[in-house]
């Protein structure tokens, strides 16, 4: 997955600390963020399924 697509994303919010975070724990070649002893595998369906709800939930307000 990488993060290049999400570079091309219109994200407006998300906290500095949080994003320094992610970016430390991806494992990009294996597509996996690291928590702790556990890894949890990151698929590009369901991550853009994700954003399209938030970006939902968002306009409803």
């Amino acid at each position: 997955m990488g993060f290049g697509a999400i570079l091309d994303m219109n994200i407006n919010r998300i906290s500095t600390r949080l994003g320094f975070w992610l970016v430390r724990n991806f494992d990009e070649e294996f597509d996996k963020l690291n928590i702790s002893k556990h890894q949890i595998k990151l698929h590009r369906t369901r991550f853009m399924r994700y954003l399209e709800y938030q970006k939902d939930l968002s306009q409803l307000s």
